[in-house]
C-alpha cells in the first residue's frame, strides 16, 4: 500500500463523506419549479376576476434539432409580423450557430376565457441544460450557477425604521407587514392605544384585516381570526363598565365593543378594532351591509382607486392570490391549515409577529439554500407584471390582450441568467472546480439587496455561531465582503433547502393563545358556554373559502353589475 492509498483509507474511515448533492445541479428541478410557478397563476373567471387562465398541459422538448426547429418557427413568425423587422434582421436559427446554447424547451398550453369566449394557445420557454454537473453553457460561454442563501421570513430589527417590519418572500412578490400604534377614543372619552398591522403590497400600505374582510366578510373573518368572544358590533351603544366601546361615526349607527382585558392584551384584536374605526368613517360603511363582502371590497378598492373602487377591489383580490405561489407554500414549514393560502399566511403573521420579529437574520437555522428555484424565479417578475396588468383592465380585458401579455420571449430566462449576479463566467485555469460548486451568495433574485455590497446591511458582514460547520468562515469575496462564501462539502440539506442539522420549524403557537384569550374573555363577561372545546386544535378550523358575492346597494356601473351577476350564477 502506497502513501496515497494509506491516506485514502484513513480519510474514508475517520472523516464524514462529502455531500454529493452540493456538487450537482438538475435542470429537471428548474422545470418543476417553473411548472409550479405557472400553476400558481391559474384563476377562474368569476370570484377570482374577469378572465380565466388555466394550464392544460406541459410538454418538454429535449432533442437539439427539434428545439432549433421550434425556435426557428417562432422567430420566423415574429419577423413576419412587421415588414420593418423583416428587413432589419434574419432568423438566427436558419444558420449554423457559432455560439450555441445548451437548452431544452418547456411548451405550456394555456386555456383562456373572457366574455368573448374561450381560446387555447402555446407558449415556449427555453430552459438551460446543466453541463459537467454544475455548469450551464450560454452563447458558448461556460457559466457556474451559485447557491443562494435566503430566508422565508426576516425582519428590520437592525434598521433605523420608525416602524417594526417583518417580510415574507415569495417568488412573485414580498409581503411586508409593518406594526405601529394608533390612539382611539372610546364613547366615554378614554384614550386607548391600539396596535395595528399594515401590509405593504402593490405599492400601497393597507391594514391586513381589510383584505380578510373583503375576502370573507365581517362575520367569517371574526371567526377566522378566533375573535368571536372578544368583539361585538352593534347598532346601539353597549353600556357596560367591563367593556371599551368605540363609535367611529355617529351617523353610521355602529358601535364596536370589546372586553377591556381582551382588548388590552390582544394585538390582533386591537388591529381589527383600529381598522374598523378607520374604515367606518367612510360613507360606504353602513349597517348591515358591512357584515358582508361587498362593502369591504369597495373599501379595499378605495385604498387604490377612488374613481372605480369596487372594480379595483375585485382586481386587487384577484392579484393578491398570485403573490402566494405553490413553491413558497411548499417550502415554508407550517401545518397545512396555516399555509393553505395567502389569508391563512396573513393570520399566522399577525399572531406570530413578535416571534418572527425576534428572528436573528444571520442565524442559518432560519435560512435555506436554493439554486434551480431561483433560475425558474427569473421568469416570475415578467409573468406577474403581465397578469397584474390584465387584472387592472377589469371587465375590459380581451382574449387578444391576454395572448399579447403572455407572449414572453422564449429565451427570456436564458438571457437574464447570462447577466445574473448568481451566474459567473467560468475562467478558472485550474481543474479544481469544487470551490466553484460550493459557492453561495446572500444576494441576487429576491435576495436581501440588489447585488452590490453597498446595499448589503452591515449586520450581514458579521459571523454567527450557526455558521460553524456550514459555511467556510475564512471564505469571502474580495469585492463584496459578507455577500458570499462557500458551503462546507459536508453540509446536509433537506428537500426544501433547509439545513438538516436543526430540523427547523416556523413559530406556530398562536392557537393555544387564542383558546386561552377566548376563555378569559368569556370569564370576564361572566358568560356561559354552550359548548366547551378542551383541545385548542379545534379552534379556527375555518378556511378563507367564501365564494358568495352578492350585489347590493353600492354604486356600480350597470355593465359591471350585470357581469358580476353572471360571475356568481
Amino acid at each position: 500500500m502506497n502513501q496515497a492509498e494509506v491516506l485514502y483509507h484513513y480519510n474514508k474511515a475517520t472523516r464524514d463523506p462529502f455531500n454529493p448533492d452540493i456538487f450537482k445541479r438538475d435542470e429537471n428541478k428548474i422545470i418543476y419549479y417553473l411548472e409550479q410557478m405557472l400553476l400558481s397563476c391559474q384563476r377562474t373567471m368569476g370570484v377570482e376576476g374577469y378572465f380565466t387562465l388555466h394550464i392544460e398541459n406541459f410538454t418538454v422538448v429535449e432533442g437539439y434539432k427539434e428545439c432549433r426547429e421550434i425556435l426557428a418557427k417562432y422567430q420566423e413568425a415574429a419577423i413576419n409580423k412587421s415588414a420593418k423587422i423583416k428587413a432589419a434582421m434574419d432568423n438566427r436559427y436558419a444558420y449554423i450557430d457559432l455560439k450555441p446554447t445548451d437548452l431544452k424547451l418547456l411548451i405550456v398550453t394555456f386555456k383562456i376565457e373572457t366574455y368573448e369566449g374561450v381560446e387555447r394557445f402555446e407558449n415556449i420557454i427555453a430552459i438551460p441544460r446543466i453541463v459537467d454537473k454544475f455548469f450551464v453553457n450560454i452563447n458558448n460561454n461556460k457559466r457556474s450557477i451559485l447557491f443562494q442563501l435566503v430566508e422565508s421570513t426576516y425582519n428590520n430589527a437592525t434598521s433605523s425604521s420608525k416602524h417594526r417590519m417583518i417580510t415574507l418572500k415569495s417568488i412573485f412578490n414580498a409581503i411586508r407587514v409593518f406594526r405601529h400604534v394608533d390612539t382611539k377614543t372610546t364613547t366615554k372619552g378614554e384614550a386607548i392605544s391600539l396596535v395595528t398591522f399594515d401590509a405593504d403590497i402593490f405599492k400601497k400600505s393597507v391594514p391586513i384585516v381589510v383584505y380578510l374582510f373583503a375576502k370573507m366578510g365581517y362575520i367569517n373573518t371574526i371567526r377566522f381570526l378566533g375573535l368571536e368572544n372578544q368583539i361585538y358590533l352593534t347598532n346601539y351603544e353597549v353600556n357596560d363598565d367591563r367593556m371599551f366601546t368605540f363609535c367611529p361615526r355617529k351617523t353610521s349607527g355602529m358601535f364596536i365593543s370589546c372586553p377591556k382585558n381582551a382588548l388590552l392584551n390582544n394585538p390582533v384584536l386591537q388591529h381589527v378594532v383600529n381598522t374598523m374605526c378607520l374604515e367606518f368613517t367612510k360613507k360606504a360603511a353602513v349597517y348591515p351591509d358591512i357584515l358582508g363582502r361587498e362593502a369591504w371590497i369597495y373599501l379595499l378598492g378605495r385604498h387604490f382607486n377612488l374613481a372605480t373602487p369596487y372594480e379595483k377591489g375585485i382586481s386587487v383580490l384577484s392579484s393578491l392570490s398570485l403573490i402566494y405561489d405553490n413553491v413558497t407554500k411548499e417550502t415554508i414549514y407550517l401545518p397545512e391549515e396555516d399555509k393553505a393560502d395567502i389569508y391563512t399566511i396573513f393570520r399566522w403573521m399577525l399572531y406570530e409577529y413578535d416571534a418572527l420579529y425576534l428572528k436573528n437574520n444571520l442565524d442559518l437555522r432560519y435560512k435555506r439554500v436554493r439554486c434551480e428555484e431561483y433560475i425558474a424565479a427569473i421568469f416570475a417578475p415578467k409573468l406577474s407584471k403581465a397578469i397584474y396588468a390584465l387584472s387592472d383592465l377589469g371587465d375590459r380585458v380581451t382574449l387578444k390582450q391576454i395572448r399579447k401579455r403572455l407572449a414572453i420571449n422564449p429565451l427570456y430566462i436564458i438571457d437574464e441568467l447570462a447577466i445574473c449576479s448568481l451566474s459567473n463566467y467560468h475562467d478558472m485555469v485550474s481543474d479544481v472546480d469544487a470551490f466553484v460548486a460550493t459557492k453561495e451568495s446572500n444576494q441576487g433574485i429576491s435576495g436581501i439587496s440588489d447585488g452590490t455590497s453597498k446595499s448589503l446591511p452591515d449586520s450581514y458582514l458579521y459571523l454567527n455561531e450557526s455558521h460553524i460547520g456550514i459555511l467556510g468562515l475564512s471564505e469571502s469575496s474580495p469585492s463584496s465582503i459578507g455577500a458570499s462564501s462557500n458551503l462546507t462539502p459536508y453540509t446536509k440539506i433537506d428537500d426544501h433547502g433547509y439545513f438538516s442539522l436543526w430540523n427547523y420549524q416556523e413559530p406556530n403557537t398562536f392557537r393555544n393563545r387564542i383558546y386561552q384569550a377566548n376563555k378569559a374573555a368569556i370569564e370576564e363577561m361572566s358568560l356561559k358556554q354552550v359548548v366547551y372545546f378542551d383541545n385548542p386544535e379545534y379552534i379556527m378550523k375555518q378556511t378563507s373559502e367564501c365564494k358568495e358575492l352578492k350585489t347590493g346597494k353600492l354604486e356600480i356601473s350597470p355593465k359591471t353589475l350585470e357581469k358580476l351577476k353572471l360571475m356568481n350564477k
